[in-house]
């Protein structure tokens, strides 16, 4: 990173977060974290199993490693756009930063992905655009029950759409704000 990028990167930052996190990371990591923004940031994506005739289809860009914390998911070597895809409409994948995956390992250690636990219904109470609740859909035993609640009316729409892609019938999506929405 040059001195230029380095002095804009420094003034849009908040000068607390500066102080306070260059103290917590030292210099050398301080400097490898503001190296990491003149990097292009990963991709990845998770193949959706509900639609697995899809997985043998050619994609419009390669996947190449898996994401190691995360069943059906990859990285991809670059950004592909996306919206002219008709796999990514379809709902045969969904985009997703490697990071929000782990909730997969998380359900993995619970035992709940092994069926090992008996849940009737899952609440994912604030879940737009759908990146957890699709995960959560791909992850709970197949009769669970899964309510997708989104505060936000706009976003709460994105929310629906991208449950639909997913293609399982267990889910509903509703528009209520925490305080009004009963654990079912």
């Amino acid at each position: 990173m040059d001195n230029s990028s380095l002095f804009t990167l420094h003034s849009s930052l908040p000068k607390e977060f500066v102080t306070y996190t260059r103290e917590l990371f030292g210099e050398e990591v301080w400097q490898k974290y503001l190296q990491s923004f003149e990097e292009p940031a990963p991709v990845s994506i998770r193949l959706n199993p509900f639609k697995p005739v899809l997985h043998h289809t050619s994609y419009i860009f390669p996947l190449t490693s898996p994401v190691p914390h995360c069943r059906n998911a990859y990285y991809l070597s670059e950004r592909p756009n996306f919206t002219l895809d008709p796999l990514f409409h379809a709902g045969a994948y969904y985009v997703q930063e490697a990071s929000s995956m782990y909730l997969d390992e998380v359900l993995r250690q619970l035992s709940i992905v092994n069926c090992q636990l008996s849940i009737s219904s899952v609440l994912d109470l604030c879940a737009a655009p759908g990146g957890k609740s699709t995960l959560l859909r791909a992850a709970i035993p197949d009769e669970t029950m899964l309510y997708s609640n989104e505060p936000d009316h706009k976003r709460a729409n994105i929310l629906l759409e991208n449950m639909q892609k997913q293609g399982h019938p267990h889910v509903v999506v509703t528009n209520n704000y925490p305080r009004e929405t009963l654990l079912l």
